[in-house]
């Protein structure tokens, strides 16, 4: 999130699913960090992707 500056105020949570099937959400777990974690969160996919790598998110 944003302040009315357009600094970074605080982050948004998200349910994950990862390349190798890992999914947050049905495994009953609290939505990551979309930001400010360590290390940080990884939103580019590497060719070939990572099996940690994020597939898909949804905003908690």
């Amino acid at each position: 999130m944003l302040d009315e500056l357009g600094h970074v105020a605080g982050y948004r949570r998200v349910h994950v699913r990862l390349f190798n099937g890992y999914d947050s959400r049905a495994k009953g777990h609290e939505p990551w960090p979309a930001g400010g974690g360590k290390p940080p969160t990884q939103w580019a996919i590497s060719r070939p992707a990572h099996p940690f790598e994020i597939r898909e998110y949804e905003v908690a």
